[in-house]
This record gives structure tokens, sequence and C-alpha cells, in this order.
């Protein structure tokens, strides 16, 4: 008993806050991919850690200009970049609403394929000051409340939408909700049995067929699915991250910008050309996170730790 739950422990470790986002961002690509709709719970998981993440970020530091400045920063530039050069190199036409992600989805024009999920960030991050004066079970009320709405009246995705996902993270930090590695052991069998059920059910086909006209009983589908994982998800976040594992969960987000619009150019749905696909990505990716994301990281740095005296922009940097 005692080695398996050693073991289990060990197993666990491999699964720190970085190693969990890069797979999220595979889950997205694996979802462009194929014909599996995993993405949307990546995405979804995604927003979970942000609402988390940045609860946190604002607990610790309510300078508003610094808070922004340190969240368009780590959003904008690099979203800048590989936006131009994708459009470019695909011939795709770019609008102001792509470069101001504001609008781009009610226009359809999304050259990345992933900017609507930023603009719902964005979004988020605009409600949080709003949020952040409700107590945990108020957030998750008025969270589901909102969403219900946004999915009955609202014209077309918003942050709204997915509040729910982002209010479970918020209130993980709020309740400082922290779970025993068997809970979170527990967490992870229980999200794989509860996945093969589905897999062998008549709801497996929010899984294995893509609908576009389909897609927001897939984002309440995905939410109910993605809750056994939680615990797991809410565990990896007291890990101690290290060095590597900074480095391969900043790698997620060059590999969410990038991935798409490779898979389009590789434009291959054999074994050998989504071999090639991930190759590709995943190079460009190490490429552009080596020569762009790394500096952009130390001048967000540098302009943050300027805003506000400098006060608090250790906890704005995190």
């Amino acid at each position: 008993m005692g080695l398996n739950i050693l073991s289990h422990r060990s197993l666990l470790r491999l699964f720190g806050p970085g190693v969990i986002r890069l797979i999220l961002a595979a889950l997205v690509m694996f979802s462009h991919m194929s014909r599996f709709q995993v993405g949307r719970i990546g995405v979804l998981l995604f927003f979970f850690l942000s609402g988390y993440w940045v609860s946190r970020l604002w607990a610790s530091d309510r300078h508003v200009g610094r808070f922004f400045a340190g969240r368009l920063l780590r959003i904008m530039p690099l979203y800048w970049l590989v936006l131009f050069i994708a459009a470019y190199i695909r011939h795709q036409q770019i609008l102001p609403q792509n470069i101001m992600l504001i609008g781009g989805r009610s226009r359809g024009n999304d050259p990345l394929n992933v900017s609507w999920s930023l603009e719902v960030e964005l979004e988020f991050y605009a409600l949080l000051p709003l949020l952040a004066l409700l107590t945990g079970g108020q957030y998750l009320v008025v969270s589901f409340l909102v969403a219900m709405a946004a999915i009955i009246w609202a014209p077309m995705t918003t942050a709204a939408n997915f509040l729910p996902a982002f209010a479970l993270g918020a209130i993980v930090f709020k309740q400082d909700y922290k779970p025993s590695g068997m809970v979170a052991a527990l967490s992870a069998f229980a999200f794989i049995v509860v996945t093969a059920v589905i897999m062998v059910s008549p709801l497996h086909e929010f899984i294995t067929v893509k609908s576009m006209h389909g897609l927001m009983r897939v984002d309440i589908f995905s939410f109910f699915w993605m809750l056994p994982v939680l615990p797991f998800v809410a565990w990896s976040l007291r890990m101690k991250s290290d060095r590597l594992d900074r480095h391969i969960g900043n790698l997620s987000y060059p590999l969410y910008l990038v991935h798409f619009s490779v898979i389009a150019m590789v434009a291959d749905r054999s074994l050998q050309g989504k071999a090639l696909s991930i190759a590709l990505a995943v190079l460009i990716s190490l490429t552009v996170y080596a020569l762009f994301d790394l500096p952009l990281e130390r001048f967000r740095h540098s302009i943050v730790k300027r805003i506000g005296g400098g006060r608090g922009a250790k906890a704005a940097l995190s």
C-alpha cells in the first residue's frame, strides 16, 4: 500500500503547472488535426487556470495600471508578431478587430483560429475588479446566472459564456482549496473513467463529431466533462515550478498561437502530414520562444517594474 501511494505521488510530480499548460495547448492542436472535439475542454481548463492566476495576481497587487500592463504585455506583443507573420504567409486579411482583439469573433475572421479565446481572456481581465468583490459562493452563483443568460440571449460567444470555468479557478484561490495527492490521483482516475464511459455511450458524439452549429452544446458538455479533473489540476497548482517546468509552461503560448497556421500550411491530413505538422509546430514554437518571447518577457518585466514606483511589481509579474 505504501509503495502504491509513493508511486502515484512520484507520477503526479511529473505534472507540474507548466506541463499541464503544455498538455492543454497540445489538446487544442490535436483537436485541430483530428476529428476529435477535445480542444474545447483544453480551452476551458485554460480559463480555469486563468481564473486562479489572475485572481491571485489581483489579490497580491491591486495596482490597476500595473495589473493591466502586465497582462496586456504578456498577451499582445507575441500575438501581434505571430498574427502578422501568419497572415502574410497565408495571404490572409488582417482587420482592425484582429489587431485590437475586439469584435473579431463577430466578423468570423480569425487568421490564427485561436484569437477568439484571447479576446475572451481580455474580457475576463476587464471583469475581474468587479468580480473580485464577490465571495466564493456569490462568485459561482453570479457566474452561472450570467453564463445562462449569455447562452440564451447573446448573439455570439463572449466571456460570459465561459464565466463558470473562470469563476471555479478564482474560487479555488479564494477558498485556498488544496487537494491532497490522493485526491488528485483519484480525480485523474475519475476523469479517465468518465471519458471511457462517454466514448461507449451516445454522448461520444460530443467528442467524435465536430459541428460548428453545435458549439454551444459542446461548450456546455465540455464544462461538465472537465469537472472530475479539476482537483487534479488544482493540485498541480500547489507544486513548486522549477526552471524547466516554467520554460515548458511558457512554451505553451507560442505553440497555441502558431499550431493552426502550421497545420493549414502543411495541408496534409495523412499520418505523415500530421507528424510533419507536429514537428514543425514544435520547432517554430521553440524558435519563437527563444528569439522573441523571452526578450519580450524581459521587456515586460522592465516596464511593469517602473509602474507605481515598483511596489508590488513582483506579484504582477508572477
